[in-house]
């Protein structure tokens, strides 16, 4: 079989990226500046291919950086963010002897921690600080200036990237926490931080806000979907590239379907590939995404179930295009209650990552989902 030209669910990077060339370049030169970053996007939307498409470039182009990547999506607390960074740091150590002297000379010895030897190929060793026993703000400042210790004893400039950084909006002491984060990140003279996250409001009111203490922390990317025209060059010249051909109007329809979402794009170009022999029509495109919608119909019945009648005609609403929902004429449509409930259901909804609210409009994450309501739930 032929390479398969279309990757979903993972990073992609190479001949499988497409677009957003002008934010990869503004990005690249952001690291290569030391200027902090800050990218806000739904999930599934390409942001975290976008940020691994500028590390490659700007691995390619220099030896003088250490790129360090984290994920924060299940860091519940203070003390596992912070064991979560310290592991992250050690990361940025090809050698054992080298890490062990590091932190012998950087790591106080009030703070437990030791270094495992793992079986892994990738990371074979890995610091590990336990900050689970009582409160050690004080030692927080020392574990967050690793990065900058490491870059001076290295000689080289760090780069730290931290996926679903809001998950910090929900820790003990928020507030407090996030203004440690600024007084050691802001002194930091060979590192460059790029935060990434998903929940919309939560991130633009981290960053955005002028009480909040990452407030001007950096520069700002609102990161929207990748535009129509660039996904059609995409698709169009993979299906080449492997010697097949798809129709002009079968690549709009794919992208009707999945409303340019990068992961379904994705996901529906390689289902279309999988059933095409010479050129894929629409018919092509059509059955291929009814076997998606057949594929995910349970999971999506289980998400609705799950749901208040409020919040499902909610949901209703938003399927027939309704974006004012403070008329009284809306609220006697929908059964949504009050205003007042209006605003619990959408932070319920969003909460559920069910939807996300941007300064103009509530979407549906998933394009799919909306599809299935509107076509399968909400048919008469």
């Amino acid at each position: 079989m032929d390479k398969i030209p279309f990757k979903y669910g993972k990073i992609v990077a190479g001949d499988n990226y497409t677009d957003r060339v002008d934010d990869v370049r503004h990005l690249y030169e952001n690291f290569l500046a030391l200027t902090n970053t800050t990218i806000i996007s739904p999930r599934r939307w390409g942001k975290s291919s976008m940020v691994n498409r500028a590390l490659e470039i700007l691995r390619q182009s220099t030896e003088d950086y250490v790129i360090l990547t984290m994920d924060a999506f299940n860091l519940n607390s203070r003390e596992a963010f912070l064991e979560g960074y310290a592991k992250c740091v050690s990361t940025g150590f090809s050698k054992h002897k080298e890490l062990k002297e590091f932190v012998s000379d950087t790591v106080p010895s009030v703070i437990p921690h030791e270094i495992v030897v793992s079986t892994g190929d990738i990371f074979p060793f890995e610091l590990r600080i336990n900050l689970t026993t009582g409160r050690k703000e004080k030692c927080f400042e020392d574990i967050l200036n690793l990065t900058e210790k490491m870059a001076v004893r290295k000689g080289k400039k760090v780069v730290v990237c931290i996926d679903e950084f809001q998950v910090v909006a929900d820790y003990e002491d928020s507030l407090a926490f996030q203004r440690t984060l600024r007084a050691c990140w802001q002194r930091h003279e060979h590192v460059a931080y790029c935060l990434l996250g998903s929940k919309y409001n939560l991130m633009a009111e981290l960053v955005g806000k002028p009480k909040m203490p990452l407030y001007k922390f950096g520069d700002v990317f609102f990161l929207g979907k990748i535009a129509a025209a660039d996904w059609f060059e995409f698709v169009t010249k993979r299906f080449r590239d492997t010697g097949k051909e798809i129709a002009s109007d079968a690549v709009s329809r794919l992208l009707e379907l999945t409303e340019c979402h990068s992961y379904y794009v994705q996901q529906l170009a390689q289902l279309t590939w999988f059933r095409t022999r010479d050129r894929a029509e629409v018919k092509d495109v059509e059955d291929a995404f009814a076997g998606l919608l057949d594929q995910l119909s349970m999971l999506f019945a289980q998400i609705t179930e799950g749901l208040t009648l409020s919040q499902t005609e909610f949901l209703r609403g938003l399927c027939d295009g309704v974006t004012r929902w403070n008329a009284q004429e809306t609220l006697g449509s929908y059964r949504v209650g009050s205003a007042a409930n209006v605003k619990n259901i959408k932070n319920t909804l969003e909460k559920k990552e069910i939807t996300t609210s941007f300064p103009d409009r509530i979407e549906l994450q998933d394009p799919v989902y909306k599809y299935w309501l509107v076509h399968c739930f909400f048919r008469p």
